[in-house]
């Protein structure tokens, strides 16, 4: 089992990588978040998608956009990605945020805090 300092928890966000967005409204398909922590998430991209994305995993960073219940707008960050492990027919992907701003990291935290309050369940 693994000893982790930040719980992650499960949850279900829209994501949109360096202005990608793949949503049910323009490619039938979301790309979601499984899991998020303080300092991370991991993303979930069906197979046949990775191609669209590839390039921007192999970027150094790239920008990223997560769909916070309860805020307006999105929580902007950069990110890096830390693995790509294919699964069946899609892949889990890693993030790392990297360079998040006070007030990104605030929406976070609260995020967080809401998922702890709340009992919301945590990932091993």
């Amino acid at each position: 089992m693994e000893n982790r300092i930040n719980p992650r928890y499960r949850v279900y966000l829209q994501v949109e990588l360096d202005g990608l967005e793949l949503t049910a409204t323009n490619i039938g398909i979301e790309l979601t978040a499984n899991n998020i922590s303080a300092y991370g998430m991991q993303i979930s991209c069906p197979a046949f998608l990775i191609g669209r994305i590839q390039g921007l995993l192999d970027e150094d960073s790239f920008a990223l956009k997560i769909r916070l219940p309860g805020n307006e707008s999105p929580c902007i960050s950069n990110a890096m990605a830390v693995y790509d492990s294919e699964v069946g027919e899609e892949h889990l992907i890693g993030l790392q945020l990297v360079n998040l701003a006070e007030s990104e990291k605030l929406k976070i935290d609260a995020y967080l805090q809401d998922l702890a309050d709340r009992n919301a369940p945590v990932v091993n």
